[in-house]
């Protein structure tokens, strides 16, 4: 028989770090050491807050919640996308960051210096690079 451990971790953590772990597994040091150890002394909270926190989009190391907003300045003018549930949705289609960019652009870009997200519970802009480089840990 193998040998089983048992640990009490939040259940909102271990649906974060399933969803991080199945769509990004490169992230799976960075789900570990900030999802499950920072969450494990955290109050369950009930399940459709659990349910509503866990939804976002994964991009990279870096998880937008839903309803955050993603912008971009382009030509001195401003597009907008927004995340709802697990998907990014500019004008009514789905678009991944990298597309997004293309889009507005028109050329292939680097979508982590272009765009700008407010989560939210955000009050200010920040770009993409400032969270993507871990300046601003999730409010």
């Amino acid at each position: 028989m193998e040998a089983q451990i048992s640990i009490s971790i939040p259940v909102n953590q271990l649906i974060k770090s399933i969803y991080t772990l199945y769509h990004w597994p490169e992230t799976v040091a960075h789900t570990i050491k900030h999802g499950l150890i920072a969450g494990l002394n955290q109050q369950p909270k009930s399940l459709s807050k659990m349910s509503r926190d866990a939804v976002g989009y994964q991009w990279k190391n870096l998880f937008l919640p839903r309803e955050t907003q993603i912008r971009m300045r382009y030509k001195g003018k401003y597009f907008y996308a927004l995340v709802e549930n697990d998907e990014i949705i500019y004008q009514g289609r789905v678009v991944t960051p990298g597309s997004f960019v293309k889009e507005i652009a028109k050329s292939s870009r680097n979508a982590w210096h272009d765009l700008w997200i407010k989560r939210p519970t955000d009050k200010e802009w920040e770009s993409a690079d400032e969270y993507r480089n871990g300046k601003n840990e999730e409010k």
